[in-house]
This record gives C-alpha cells, structure tokens and sequence, in this order.
C-alpha cells in the first residue's frame, strides 16, 4: 500500500480546481442554476466592498414625431449594486491513520471530501443571505417581492396549489422569470401529499428531479422554519429566477496548507483550506450597517438591516412566501 500525505495531495496542482468545482457541482443553489458565477464579482485577493455598477431600466415613452421639433435627449439612468466579500476556512484534523490513501487517486479523494464540506457550508451561508435581503424587501414601507398569508385564519394560512400559484404571481407579468422554487422538507412533503409535485428523469433515466409547476424544486432543512427561529408553524419557502444568486471567488493568499501536530491523536495533519468569496443577491446591496470584523458572519448576513433593494423590485427574481402548512 502507497502512503500519499495530505501535503502531497493539496500540493498537487489539480486538487484547488477539482475541490473548487466539487463544491460548485454538489451544491443545491448552483446546481438548480439559481445561483451562477458572476465574473465581476471574483476578488482575487482582495477583501471588502465590491461596487457592481448597473443600467437602470429604459421605460420613457416614445416621442411624437413632427418636422418642427427636436427630439429631446432622454438619458439612461445608472444605479450601483455593491457586494461584501465573505473570507472562512475549514480546518479538520486528519489522523495519521486516515492518510494512508490507497486508491487510485487520491487527489480525488480528498478533494471530493473537501469539496462537499464546501458546498454544504456554501449551502448555509447563501440561505443567511437570502434571509436578509428578502427580510429587507419585506420590510419595506410597502413590502415588495413577498407574499405572506401567515396571518390568515380559517385555513387559508396554508400552503395549497391556490396560494402557491398567487406567490408566483407577484412580480405580475414577469412571473415567467421564475423557474426554481426552494423549500422545506415538511413543506415539500405537503406538496406530495396534495399531488402538486412532479418528478422529472434525470440524466439516467431515473425519476428523482422534483419540480412544481415546471420550477426546479431544491428541498433545505436549513430555510427559515419553526425549528430554526419562525414561531406558530410559519415556514418560508422561495421563488427564484436563474442566477439570482451572484456568485464570486477570491484568491487567498494561501488557499490551502497543512499544520503538523505531532502529539495530537497519535500523530496528525491539519488541513487548513480557506476561501473568500461574494454570495450576492442581485439587486439588493450590502450596507454592512452592523458588521463587526473584516468579514461578516451568517448572523450579519442574515440581519435585514444590512440591505437595500437598488433594483426594481421586478428584477429582484426572488419571491418569499410565508405560509403555514395543514396539519
């Protein structure tokens, strides 16, 4: 059996860009196309504030056209998105035991393990960031982009083909924009109870894409929901258009390395893997009206004071509906 280290492995120029793409291919918003790379907003090194400059829409009417007039010049408003990147690391320790990789190739390996650990916390950090920017829209002085029957009485509070069918209805005759739809498990499964999920074949001819009226479904146990801080059984689940998650990498100074603890479990590696990187609601920019460090925490990233819409409220391609669900 050949002992690969794990210095070896992150030192192999394939394992950054094959633990980047893992993370990319195993992560739910990436992989349904609601969240897409944006290039302006990869940051090589850089930390902060990234300033996403925008054209507002055209929507001026037409002129009316004599020959004793001048057409007047009508100008093109432009806006300025801006987004903060986010630095984490992971860092978990390897025993020696467990780096005796013996197959056929362990750069793989690791940055498959690497790479799903990615995604996952990836996965946690876009939804704080879904939650306050769609917080802020909601909180709005006449909330835009949000469909709340929470309050509701009698049963009409809870989620059903009628009040799923208003929420796509929100950005009005723009609704057609929105082709994903992310939820609760719980509230997915009301869905199969009431026969509004269908299931599409994927690439090998299994059924086990599930979708509701031709949206890509993504099920998160991690979305706001009475077991993570919504009170009275509200659960919140979203629409999305593609790519209305914005999405860019850094480059740290040292993206990966090890530290030896020799003491440590009978001997051990840490693998340190670190990355800065802007997750960005298109549309809403970023405050950072209470961040306390260099880089905010999903907590900040979560808290509806750090945002504001800069978008027209149609282009935002999110809408949240709050709900309740039958018992």
């Amino acid at each position: 059996m050949s002992i690969t280290k794990v210095a070896e492995v992150i030192n192999n120029p394939l394992y950054r860009s094959h633990m980047l793409e893992r993370s990319a291919e195993t992560n739910r918003f990436f992989s349904s196309g609601i969240m897409a790379p944006i290039s302006e907003l990869n940051v090589g090194s850089e930390m902060g504030l990234v300033g996403i400059p925008f054209w507002k829409e055209f929507r001026k009417r037409s002129q009316i056209l004599d020959d004793t007039t001048d057409i007047s010049i009508q100008n093109i408003d432009s806006g300025q998105d801006i987004a903060v990147t986010i630095g984490r690391a992971l860092a978990p320790g390897i025993t020696d035991l467990a780096t005796s990789f013996a197959g056929d190739d362990p750069v793989a390996d690791l940055a498959n393990e690497m790479g799903d650990a990615w995604a996952s916390d990836i996965n946690k950090t876009t939804l704080a960031v879904i939650k306050g920017a769609m917080g802020a829209l909601a909180a709005e002085g006449t909330p835009v982009n949000t469909l709340d029957i929470s309050a509701l009485t009698g049963g009409a509070e809870n989620l059903d083909a009628e009040s799923f069918v208003d929420a796509t209805g929100v950005l009005g005759d723009v609704a057609g924009r929105l082709t994903g739809v992310a939820m609760h498990s719980a509230t997915e499964r009301s869905m199969v109870k009431q026969d509004l999920i269908s299931y599409e074949k994927d690439s090998e001819g299994r059924s086990s894409i599930p979708t509701y009226l031709g949206r890509t479904v993504v099920v998160d146990d991690d979305l706001p929901n009475p077991a993570n801080g919504n009170a009275a059984g509200i659960f919140d689940s979203y629409l999305f258009g593609p790519g209305a998650i914005g999405f860019g990498d850094g480059s740290p100074k040292v993206p990966d390395e090890t530290d030896r603890q020799s003491l440590t479990n009978g001997g051990q590696d840490v693998l340190i893997s670190r990355r800065h990187m802007i997750i960005h609601m298109r549309g809403v920019k970023w405050l950072g009206a209470s961040m306390v460090k260099q880089t905010p925490t999903d907590t900040e990233l979560s808290n509806v004071a750090n945002y504001e819409r800069v978008y027209n409220s149609r282009n935002v391609r999110v809408v949240r509906f709050r709900h309740k669900l039958a018992a």
